[in-house]
């Protein structure tokens, strides 16, 4: 996919001026091994290694019918060996699809809230606190596995999307990297 598809696909909101950007800087860096268009929805796949990288995002109603296009993505999903996951934007509602989804025994999983900050205006106080940066792949992904816990066959994953995030990236954490208790990726 280009980055014209993706600007197509994810419409500008005027109502919501940051939506779309923020949407496609989100899933450019996070990703995907594949991606697929189909009917206004893209979807996303990545060996099973996050939600984010492995679901199917609606961003219009499309011409089919909210059924026929769950059932389209199931089959794509199952040929890839990946269970569905559907990712509903509250900024790019679809009534029509969150209905036949509740009416499939879907399920709401996870809600994300999507949080912006003005980094100029942002300052530090009782700035004690140790932070690193670390420009090496491998050893940020050992310490978020060890601060995460994160199963070690998610590792080839992991590193396969980190390797593939186009343009600048800050891969960094609290305190020593060597017990980190979390990790940052920007």
């Amino acid at each position: 996919m280009t980055l014209l598809d993706l600007e197509s696909l994810v419409a500008e909101l005027p109502e919501l001026p940051l939506a779309a950007p923020v949407e496609r800087a989100g899933l450019a860096s996070w990703p995907a091994a594949s991606e697929h268009v189909l009917d206004g929805m893209l979807l996303r796949f990545s060996e099973e290694y996050t939600r984010r990288a492995n679901c199917a995002n609606a961003y219009t109603s499309g011409a089919m019918t909210a059924q026929d296009r769950i059932a389209a993505c199931e089959a794509l999903y199952k040929a890839h060996a990946l269970p569905p996951i559907f990712r509903l934007i509250g900024a790019w509602p679809q009534p029509a699809m969150d209905a036949a989804l509740a009416g499939q025994d879907y399920s709401l999983a996870d809600v994300t809230h999507v949080l912006t900050l003005e980094l100029a205006d942002f300052a530090m106080t009782n700035g004690t606190a140790q932070f690193w940066q670390q420009a090496d792949t491998e050893s940020w992904a050992t310490a978020y596995g060890q601060s995460s816990g994160m199963p070690p066959w998610q590792r080839h994953p992991q590193l396969r999307i980190l390797s593939d995030i186009r343009g600048r990236r800050l891969l960094c954490g609290p305190g020593s990297p060597e017990q980190p208790p979390a990790c940052g990726l920007a």
